[in-house]
C-alpha cells in the first residue's frame, strides 16, 4: 500500500456508466411534485415500489446481495425504529404523522427501539460540537492529516460551529443565513468543484442538518426545503461522478494509497451516518416522503485504528494488522448479534466490537433493534 496522493478525488466526471442501485435509496429527495406522497407508506410500506418521482440515488454500493438469511425481511416493513401497522391505532399513527415535521424524531412503540434511537439521536446531536476542533470531528469526517489545509467546505463549517456553540437567540437568524448562502454558493458551483469538496459539502450539510435539528426545526419551513435540496443537488452530482454508487467495499474497491483510503473510507462512514440520521430522524422534502429500506449491504466502518492513524506509516501497519474475516456489511452485523448461538457468529461479533469505534456502537444499537 503506498503513501503516495492518490487522484481519485480531483475531478468529477461528467457522467455514470452503470444503473442504479434501488435496493435502499438514502439520497435527499428534492424534486418530488405537488402530488403528495402518502407518509404512511413511506414508513411502513417499503415492499410498495417507489414513485417514479423520487430519486433513485443511493448512497450504498450495488455490488452485495443481501444477506440471505434475511432475503424475507427485504419485502416486509423495516422494523428499525418503528412498530408493525397492526401495533398502531390507525387514526393515532395518522394524527401522529400529521404532527411530525422536517428533523422531528421518529415514533416508536417500542421500549427497546426507542432507547436505541435515543442514544442515536444524543449522539449526533453532539457532531457540531465535534466540529469544534480537527482533533475531535465526527467518525464520519477525517481530520486529513495528509493535508496542510481542509477543503473548504469543512473549513466554513468549522468556523459555523464555534459560531453555533456560542450562539444567543439574537444571531441564531444570521447563522441560518449563512448556512443557507454556504450552502447557494455550492449549488452554483457543483459542475466545478472536486469530488473531494462534493464531499466534503454533503458532509458540512449533514451537521448544519444536526444543527437544525438541536435549535429548532419547524422555524422555516422553506429554509428546510432549500435546504435538502440543495444538499440533493450536490449528493446526485456526486453519485453521477462516481459511476452511481456513492462508496464500495474496500474488499471489492481496495484502495492504492492513504489518500484514496481516507477517501474511500470517508464515504462508507456518510453512508454509516446517514442511513442513522435518516432512521432515527423524519428527513422531510416537499411531500414529506422517506423512502429508506434495510441497508443490508453499507459497508461497516474500517477499525478504530486504522481510522485514527495519523501518518500513512501508521495506516499501513494497521491495515496490515486487520482481521482478514472481519465482518464488512451492515447486514452481517444483524445476522452475526441476531445468531450469537452460533460460535462463528460470535467470535466474528467480538471481533468486530473490539476494533470498532464511536460509528461502529451506533450501527450495534441499530443492528440490536432488529
Amino acid at each position: 500500500m503506498a503513501c503516495g496522493s492518490g487522484t481519485t478525488m480531483e475531478t468529477a466526471s461528467p457522467s455514470r456508466s452503470s444503473a442504479d442501485s434501488i435496493m435502499i435509496d438514502l439520497s435527499f429527495h428534492s424534486s418530488v411534485p405537488d402530488r403528495a406522497c402518502d407518509a404512511t407508506n413511506t414508513i411502513f410500506e417499503h415492499d410498495q415500489p417507489l414513485s417514479n418521482n423520487i430519486s433513485t440515488k443511493t448512497l450504498l454500493p450495488d455490488t452485495v446481495a443481501s444477506p440471505h438469511a434475511w432475503e424475507q425481511l427485504d419485502q416486509q416493513p423495516y422494523p428499525f425504529f418503528s412498530a408493525p401497522r397492526s401495533a398502531l391505532d390507525k387514526d393515532t399513527y395518522s394524527s401522529a404523522i400529521e404532527k411530525t415535521t422536517y428533523l422531528t424524531e421518529r415514533i416508536s412503540f417500542d421500549s427497546i427501539a426507542n432507547h436505541n434511537a435515543d442514544c442515536i439521536v444524543r449522539t449526533l446531536c453532539a457532531m457540531p460540537d465535534q466540529m469544534l476542533r480537527r482533533e475531535t470531528f465526527p467518525c464520519f469526517i477525517h481530520p486529513q492529516w495528509d493535508r496542510k489545509a481542509l477543503p473548504e467546505p469543512l473549513a466554513v463549517c468549522v468556523r459555523i460551529a464555534k459560531m453555533f456553540a456560542s450562539r444567543t437567540p439574537e444571531i441564531i437568524p444570521f447563522i441560518w443565513r449563512t448556512i443557507l448562502a454556504e450552502t447557494r454558493r455550492a449549488v452554483a458551483m457543483v459542475h466545478e468543484m472536486s469530488l473531494l469538496d462534493l464531499l466534503a459539502t454533503q458532509q458540512a450539510g449533514m451537521v448544519y442538518m444536526i444543527m437544525r435539528k438541536i435549535e429548532d426545526p419547524v422555524e422555516d419551513v422553506e429554509w428546510n426545503r432549500e435546504m435538502t435540496s440543495a444538499v440533493s443537488t450536490i449528493c446526485n452530482r456526486f453519485v453521477d461522478s462516481l459511476d452511481g454508487s456513492f462508496c464500495q467495499a474496500e474488499k471489492i474497491h481496495p484502495s492504492q494509497t492513504w489518500t484514496d483510503w481516507i477517501f474511500a473510507e470517508s464515504r462508507r462512514r456518510t453512508s454509516a451516518v446517514w442511513f442513522l440520521l435518516a432512521k432515527s430522524v423524519f428527513v422531510k422534502t416537499r411531500a414529506g416522503c422517506d423512502a429508506t429500506e434495510a441497508p443490508w449491504t453499507l459497508p461497516l466502518p474500517c477499525p478504530r485504528q486504522q481510522w485514527e492513524a495519523r501518518t500513512c506509516e501508521a495506516w499501513s501497519e494497521e491495515m496490515g494488522a486487520a482481521q482478514p474475516d472481519q465482518l464488512s456489511t451492515f447486514g452481517g452485523l444483524v445476522v452475526a448479534k441476531t445468531q450469537t448461538g452460533h460460535k462463528q457468529n460470535a467470535r466474528a461479533l467480538n471481533s468486530w466490537n473490539a476494533s470498532a469505534d464511536g460509528l461502529g456502537l451506533l450501527l450495534n444499537l441499530a443492528a440490536g433493534t432488529m
